[in-house]
């Protein structure tokens, strides 16, 4: 009777491990079946966007792409479609859906290295353009617990540290209405030598920025723009090396290596 028991037993344990397997190796193949749908569906739509966007035809474009975010969620063609939209969304100046955009990236793609810097940039239009700052808050401090050891979180905790002590949007984000005479004049100089800089006029650019006075000029030698204007006006060694640490300050790791090894080419 015990000997049957134990064969009984026995042929449960090896059923249900076979039907186990059989599950588990309909799901994989469903799985990559699906993957393989999605990815064979999309890639057109994918293509097609690119080349519309580079024609100019920007709606039609982005149409394109959020066909594959809202269909294709399989398709390795997603995380593309989402930069690509946000790309689009940012040449076509709209930027409430370009945000909604970027927090895709934390529903889609919790784990990749790229989310926690697209998580700072909401933060950031939510500081900047729409002076909304318990949203801002709400996603430093989520790139502060999620990516806890990214320098995407080390940026957070200054910006935040900023936002309290009152500098992030006083200073040059604030109302040209809200600024003292003498601050006033900075802001103007300040505005005037970035927009010299977008048009590459990079004398005019250093020219406006050397009439700004210390502690404004202090405040923005952090900036990529003002950076890169020192190096055009002096490629010495060390200011490609403070535009290398300024990019790497901003996750921008690879354009930080290319500043280090010029540096390095100068030296040498």
């Amino acid at each position: 009777m015990k000997y049957k028991l134990k064969n009984i037993f026995f042929y449960v344990i090896l059923t249900a491990a076979a039907i186990s397997a059989l599950v588990f190796t309909f799901y994989n193949q469903s799985r990559i079946y699906k993957i393989q749908e999605h990815n064979k569906l999309s890639k057109p739509l994918y293509m097609e966007g690119h080349k519309l966007y580079q024609s100019g035809r920007y709606q039609e474009a982005l149409e394109n792409y959020s066909e594959i975010i809202e269909n294709y969620r399989k398709s390795d063609y997603l995380f593309d479609s989402l930069q690509e939209s946000v790309k689009v969304l940012r040449v076509m100046g709209r930027r409430e859906e370009k945000k909604e955009y970027m927090k895709k990236f934390y529903e889609y793609f919790p784990d990749h290295e790229k989310t926690p810097e697209y998580l700072l940039r909401v933060a950031d239009m939510e500081m900047v353009y729409f002076r909304n700052e318990s949203g801002a808050e709400e996603f430093y401090e989520l790139i502060i617990e999620d990516f806890p050891n990214t320098s995407f979180a080390e940026s957070a905790k200054r910006r935040r540290l900023d936002r309290i002590k009152g500098v992030y949007v006083k200073k040059p984000y604030r109302d040209i209405q809200d600024l003292s005479c003498d601050e006033e004049k900075d802001y103007r100089m300040l505005m005037n030598a970035k927009k010299y800089y977008m048009r590459g006029r990079m004398n005019d650019a250093g020219r406006k920025i050397d009439k700004i006075s210390r502690p404004v000029k202090d405040f923005i030698k952090e900036s990529l723009y003002y950076r890169k204007i020192l190096v055009w006006e002096d490629p010495s060694a060390d200011n490609h090396r403070m535009l290398g640490k300024t990019y790497q300050k901003y996750g921008f790791f690879n354009r930080a290596q290319e500043e280090f090894r010029k540096a390095d080419e100068v030296e040498n």
